[in-house]
């Protein structure tokens, strides 16, 4: 049987309403995690960043500002540098994100989750 899958979500977000939305018409109620309110911690954003298929970097909202600030080797320590970021930012935390069984997806857009709920067991 699949977990019930976690939705990071911000209230003033669009897409996070549309993927909330698309999730419970799919007849999904996930787990809300408001995550401005409840900020993910080092380990579960490397965790996030482990069960992604995207690169580290697609967790960081305003791409326009550079990461090398935070580490000059991003090839090496990507995922420690990212998580680093949006622990002292979690602002910068892109959304929505919906995790479940293991497999973590960035849902822009919110279409993005009919491949993952469609095609899974979830």
């Amino acid at each position: 049987m699949a977990s019930t899958p976690v939705i990071f979500y911000n209230p003033d977000c669009s897409k996070s309403r549309q993927a909330l939305s698309l999730l419970r018409g799919l007849g999904i109620e996930p787990i809300i995690r408001h995550y401005l309110e409840q900020p993910p911690s080092r380990d579960e954003l490397l965790a996030l960043i482990a069960q992604l298929d995207d690169a580290p970097e697609s967790l960081v909202r305003d791409p326009g500002i550079p990461l090398d600030s935070v580490a000059a080797d991003r090839a090496a320590t990507g995922a420690e540098a990212i998580a680093g970021l949006l622990v002292s930012d979690p602002t910068r935390l892109q959304r929505p994100i919906v995790v479940c069984d293991g497999t973590a997806l960035i849902a822009r857009p919110p279409e993005r989750l009919l491949a993952l709920f469609r095609e899974g067991a979830h």
